[in-house]
């Protein structure tokens, strides 16, 4: 199947953008489910006595 008499070249220009934009949704929508956004903190408590410690260290400061 010849394209070329099929499609002018600015309909194959639209086909090409087309693609390359459907190419990066799938890109966008692979990294959305399998990056660090759905992942989920294992160690709020170290989190959370490392923000106590730092409130304990500016309190000595500003005294």
């Amino acid at each position: 199947m010849d394209n070329a008499n099929l499609f002018s070249d600015d309909q194959m220009a639209i086909l090409g953008c087309l693609a390359a934009i459907a190419a990066c949704m799938l890109m966008m929508g692979l990294s959305f489910r399998f990056g660090t956004v759905n992942q989920t903190v294992e160690n709020s408590d170290t989190r959370d006595a490392s923000r106590e410690e730092t409130r304990r260290d500016s309190a000595r400061r500003a005294a």
